[in-house]
């Protein structure tokens, strides 16, 4: 009876306050900040809403001057501003592919008509 009177009794008194448990606290909260920057950093996320917002900002005679300077596709438009996005210090690490998806629904939302990411085999820009 005495033992589970002295556990009952553990349980409600908070532990005393030591250095070393807010020391070990603090290294483990900033360790877990840290390797989720890592992660965040190298490992891709989705860019389709970046990709899509990157378009739009730029505006419709933007993207319309771009594509007619790339033959009518799409793809140059979306390397240049994926490049972009990928060389600034404070963006995360957008995967491509999702990036150019966003890109390429805006740049046909922002052209009125759909805008072919490539050009078709055998045509020639005029």
């Amino acid at each position: 009876m005495d033992r589970g009177l002295a556990y009952l009794q553990a349980l409600e008194d908070p532990p005393e306050f030591s250095r070393r448990r807010a020391a070990v606290a603090l290294i483990a909260s900033v360790g877990i900040i840290l390797a989720a920057s890592l992660m965040v950093r190298l490992y891709p996320t989705s860019g389709f809403t970046a990709g899509y917002d990157a378009v739009i900002d730029r505006g419709g005679d933007w993207v319309r001057a771009q594509v007619d300077g790339d033959g009518g596709t799409a793809l140059g438009v979306c390397d240049r501003l994926h490049r972009e996005y990928e060389q600034t210090p404070i963006e995360p690490n957008y995967d491509y592919g999702t990036f150019v998806q966003g890109c390429s629904e805006a740049v046909d939302f922002l052209n009125g008509s759909p805008v072919p990411l490539l050009a078709a085999p055998g045509s020639q820009p005029d």
